[in-house]
């Protein structure tokens, strides 16, 4: 694939010429018509230069053959940024325009990228989104494998060494009544408090400490493309249909405008035209966010929980409520992102070309022009993006919480559950005791039951986004009146786990396989289950006499939130 060895020397390349291609050779005319005012545009961000009238006319001419070239591969001027370096600097690279950058600073981004033959990843975005939203969504699809494993570790590491004596307890003993086993136990609540940080710690760190190995090298307009030379900058423009067509995915990073951006649009149709077989993932960036949002809640109001329940044994009616804060604040914001998730299917199902947007008018004629060349004018491509795309995505109708996520929602209730299953083991608790409350109230209620109601969230703020009556206050009731039925769903859950370990080792294995079913159904066991009996039933069909196969049907669209 040509992709490590040309990729080696990307910290220290140097920007070499290229020798311009005729066919594309074209002038700064259409490099100072995009860049319009301020971020109007979303083609790659170019730098204003100034050209005489015979050289903007001659660059028109040249730029005709643009149009009989739209899925040309001008594979002299391919370079790809490894994913984890966009991501340094806290995303620099996403949250600043070159537009606002000096020429300098300009000059460079391209050295960030290196040559390439294909695009493992090809990031179809919009620069009217906060680039900190991208940058947020991008690092935890990166870095949750290294978040939960540099928290198990942590966790782990402080209960081996309060077991052997090393840490003090740092709370009050725990007054332990399970199936008539009553004592007073040391417990060791420092994991709750060292979990958040670590994880923290591991997130921010990802992009600088990810194995090359496994490293994804992608296309990213503002680094890809050049932005101080004004020939290689056009070239890069207009042979975006040439770069798509050599990329494996085209992974969109989506938000609100997204769909009304013309050069968005036009990246859509042109991977799909080009690369009938490739694999388009449609990327929500409120995912992630939102899983941020309500770890860091979740977090917050366990470790206050903790405290209080360590050093004064109780908590009353006013500390329940503010631990219940972040946990509405992330519950409110879901409902938001919910919207504007629906609002994503809405656009789909009214979608008109002709009202997307595009300030310069030769991009749209460029665009226009191809669309009507791939798809036979600009009503078939329309309907394409009403019928096709949008049940394609309709299908998959962000459903659920990737199980991974789900895991780093649950790590603060763990790391509290953790510290109880040490302090029974330390005092030499009786087998039947520690075995019940391991499947039970570690696995089960604090584990499985956790990522299932990380799906419940999603659902219901997904059932009851749209507001029943505008105003700002009934938007607030709406959220809490949903809340109070995810807490009731909570409480009744967690009550029937504490009920089964403090009755029998029975009943904590019988609770235990009961949320362990429900947390596979819920993360996609249920639609696995479903499509292998459909598959049974389908083989069964279609191997009678007389009857024959389906044809093979086109690549779906993923609507995924795993990376």
């Amino acid at each position: 694939m040509g992709l490590a060895p040309s990729c080696q020397s990307c910290d220290h390349e140097e920007v070499k010429p290229v020798e311009p291609i005729e066919a594309i050779e074209t002038t700064e005319d259409a490099i100072e018509s995009n860049l319009g005012a301020d971020h109007e545009n979303d083609a790659p961000q170019m730098l204003k230069v100034r050209v005489d009238a015979e050289d903007r006319t001659v660059s028109k001419i040249k730029r005709g053959h643009l149009l009989e070239r739209k899925l040309t591969i001008d594979k002299e001027i391919m370079r790809a940024v490894p994913l984890s370096r966009t991501l340094r600097g806290v995303g620099r690279l996403w949250r600043r325009s070159p537009l606002d950058m000096p020429v300098e600073q300009k000059l460079k981004l391209w050295n960030r990228s290196c040559p390439v033959e294909e695009y493992e990843v090809f990031f179809s975005h919009t620069w009217h989104t906060a680039g900190l939203w991208k940058f947020l969504s991008l690092s935890l699809q990166l870095s949750f494998f290294q978040i939960l494993l540099w928290w198990l570790v942590s966790v782990v590491l402080v209960q081996v060494l309060f077991f052997a004596g090393v840490l003090p307890q740092y709370a009050r003993d725990w007054l332990a009544d399970l199936q008539g086993y009553k004592a007073q136990l040391p417990r060791c609540i420092w994991t709750v408090f060292l979990g958040p940080p670590v994880s923290v710690l591991a997130f921010f760190s990802a992009p600088y400490l990810h194995l090359r190995r496994g490293e994804k090298f992608c296309f990213l307009d503002c680094a890809c493309i050049h932005q101080a030379d004004a020939t290689l900058m056009e070239r890069g423009i207009y042979g975006l249909g040439g770069f798509l067509k050599t990329s494996k995915e085209l992974r969109i990073l989506w938000s609100p405008p997204y769909f009304s951006r013309l050069w968005c649009v036009f990246e859509v149709a042109a991977y799909r035209m080009a690369n009938p077989h490739g694999k388009i993932t449609v990327k929500p960036l409120f995912v992630e966010v939102m899983v941020i949002v309500l770890w860091l809640g979740s977090s917050s109001g366990i470790a206050l929980w903790a405290s209080l329940r360590a050093f004064t044994g109780s908590v009353n009616i006013l500390v329940v409520f503010l631990i219940l804060v972040p946990f509405l604040v992330g519950f409110h914001m879901l409902r938001k992102a919910c919207q504007q998730k629906q609002q994503l299917i809405a656009d789909l199902r009214t979608f008109d070309l002709q009202a997307v947007e595009c300030r310069v008018d030769f991009d749209k004629k460029f665009v226009h022009a191809a669309i009507t060349e791939w798809y036979g004018g600009p009503e078939a491509f329309t309907e394409y993006v009403r019928g096709p795309l949008r049940r394609e995505l309709e299908a998959r109708h962000f459903e659920r919480v990737p199980f991974v996520y789900s895991l780093i929602l649950a790590t603060p209730l763990i790391s509290y559950a953790l510290a109880s299953f040490v302090s029974l083991v330390k005092a030499g608790a009786p087998a039947n005791i520690i075995l019940s409350y391991f499947f039970c109230a570690l696995l089960g209620m604090f584990t499985c039951y956790a990522t299932v109601l990380a799906q419940l969230s999603l659902f219901l703020c997904d059932r009851f986004a749209h507001p029943l009556r505008p105003g700002v206050f009934f938007e607030l009731v709406q959220t809490f009146l949903t809340f109070v039925v995810f807490a009731l769903v909570v409480f009744g859950g967690m009550m029937l786990g504490s009920t089964a370990y403090r009755a029998s080792f029975f009943w904590s294995l019988a609770y235990f396989l009961l949320v362990a079913t429900l947390s596979f159904l819920t993360h996609g066991g249920a639609e696995l289950l479903w499509h292998h009996f459909a598959a049974a039933v389908a083989f069964r069909t279609f191997t009678r006499p007389g009857v024959e196969p389906p044809a093979p049907a086109a690549p779906a669209i993923e609507v995924s939130n795993q990376i």
